[in-house]
This record gives structure tokens, C-alpha cells and sequence, in this order.
């Protein structure tokens, strides 16, 4: 026999970009996967100060005029953008190279 009981969980509805207030909703237009969210707890000796969290969240747009100089941006070389191996059948996990 199994017995439950009620669970209330928050989903994230949408993101504001810290920088330009961009609003990004799941149901967007693509945006949403493409934004940077960050939340750090800085340890000991930080310079943001011991055990406070450290938030972000920006839009593509600002990531990239942002940190754009630092990035290191690399296009899949044996992958295709879903992580399958391209001209190579997979029929289970055990066929893929290590």
C-alpha cells in the first residue's frame, strides 16, 4: 500500500536580466536556455564575505557584451548539439565511444 501526502514545490517562471531587465519566460523566444544564472556562497576569506550568496542572472545579449572577451567559445567537434555522435548509429549506451 502507498500513501501520499501534499508537496508544494516553486518552479521558476521567468528571469529578469540584472543588466538590461530583459524578462525571459520559459515560453519565449528561445531566450531562456540561453540565459546565465549564478548563485555562489562565498567561503572562507571571500571578498564577498564568508557565507554570503552571490547572485546573477543575465540575458545572452549581456552575457556575451560582458564577459564576451574572456569566453571561450568552441563549436562540437564530434557532436552534434543534442551530445549524439554524428554518422555513427547508437543503439545503447554501450556502443558509444568512451
Amino acid at each position: 500500500m502507498r500513501e501520499y501526502q501534499p508537496r508544494t514545490i516553486q518552479e521558476l517562471a521567468a528571469c529578469t536580466c540584472d543588466r538590461c531587465q530583459r524578462r525571459l519566460t520559459p515560453d519565449g523566444p528561445g531566450e531562456w536556455q540561453e540565459r546565465l544564472s549564478f548563485n555562489h556562497v562565498g567561503g572562507f576569506d571571500s571578498v564577498f564575505g564568508d557565507g554570503n550568496t552571490v547572485s546573477l542572472d543575465l540575458c545572452q545579449h549581456c552575457v556575451r557584451e560582458v564577459l564576451g572577451q574572456w569566453l571561450r567559445i568552441t563549436p562540437p567537434a564530434d557532436t552534434d548539439v543534442f551530445g549524439l555522435w554524428r554518422d555513427r548509429k547508437i543503439d545503447s549506451a554501450w556502443d558509444a565511444p568512451p
